[in-house]
């Protein structure tokens, strides 16, 4: 009897294809992003964590699937390639974050912290959510801010404000209080509508506390200097929707980082272009 060999294309499967396409574009941004990035800092480092987020994300990879979606990545990607800040989600200095079908880049509170101390403008700083069951008390002296703040210990009850704290390299402590009321009327006239102010109340609190008390400070922030950039984009051809679902973050840097510097990137188009067509177009 004659054995018959099967024959025909292996199927791939739709999340490592999505990781392999993802992989490759972000490769190709490579020079883009690296003519943003503070001088020094790693190009793969940054574009691994702009990865994680995109695997670890479903709403990144629905906004993904609109032209709209790809647009907003890349000026998302130059934004937060001009500060630096890690987009890794473990890090939560900052991050890309789906909003009504755009994608936006979000400092955190955290990524204010770590900008502030890196720069040497202050040895330490934190921000605390102040509950109405807490006790703080708050005080000025000539050699600086005091403060305590006792915690409850069973139900804290709503929150009450938010509090940062700084140690300057002096050792001089400085610090700034705004009520919950406070934060709510600042988020309505000066932050933008978007996903921090709509579903993390106290993360777009904590994050309004320690910008002020920079301010006051006279820090320039990471913030002082998104404001003052353009919203700008590298040209990029937008091509169709994704023909395959998502894939896992692991999935996604794994690909990445095993790219060797001396291995072209697998062809995607033009070097612009964004990889989220149909597979094998």
């Amino acid at each position: 009897m004659t054995e018959k060999k099967q024959t025909g294309t292996k199927a791939t499967d739709p999340g490592t294809d999505l990781a392999v396409r993802t992989s490759n574009w972000l490769t190709n941004q490579e020079r883009v992003v690296n003519d943003y990035l503070p001088r020094g800092m790693d190009t793969r480092a940054f574009l691994a964590g702009a990865s994680l987020a995109i695997g670890d994300s479903p709403e990144l990879q629905r906004a993904l699937q609109s032209e709209e979606g790809r647009r907003t990545l890349v000026s998302a990607l130059c934004r937060a390639a001009r500060v630096g800040l890690s987009l890794n989600p473990q890090d939560h200095e900052s991050g890309i974050i789906a909003f009504k079908g755009r994608i936006q880049y979000m400092v955190f509170a955290q990524g204010l912290v770590a900008d502030a101390i890196r720069s040497g403008a202050v040895k330490e700083i934190r921000s605390m959510v102040v509950y109405t069951a807490d006790k703080l008390s708050l005080g000025s002296t000539e050699e600086g801010d005091t403060y305590t703040l006792e915690t409850g210990l069973d139900d804290r009850g709503p929150i009450r404000g938010f509090l940062a704290v700084a140690r300057l390299n002096d050792n001089t402590i400085r610090t700034h209080y705004m009520s919950e009321p406070q934060a709510r009327e600042w988020g309505k006239r000066y932050g933008q509508p978007g996903p921090m102010w709509t579903h993390s109340f106290e993360g777009a609190g904590q994050k309004t506390v320690v910008r002020q008390l920079l301010t006051k400070l006279h820090v320039r922030t990471v913030e002082d200097i998104l404001e003052a950039a353009p919203e700008e984009a590298p040209p990029v051809t937008v091509v169709s929707e994704p023909g395959a679902k998502g894939t896992s973050a692991d999935d996604l840097v794994r690909t990445l980082e095993d790219r060797s510097e001396d291995d072209p990137p697998t062809d995607t188009g033009d070097d612009g272009e964004l990889p989220f067509g149909p597979a094998g177009r």
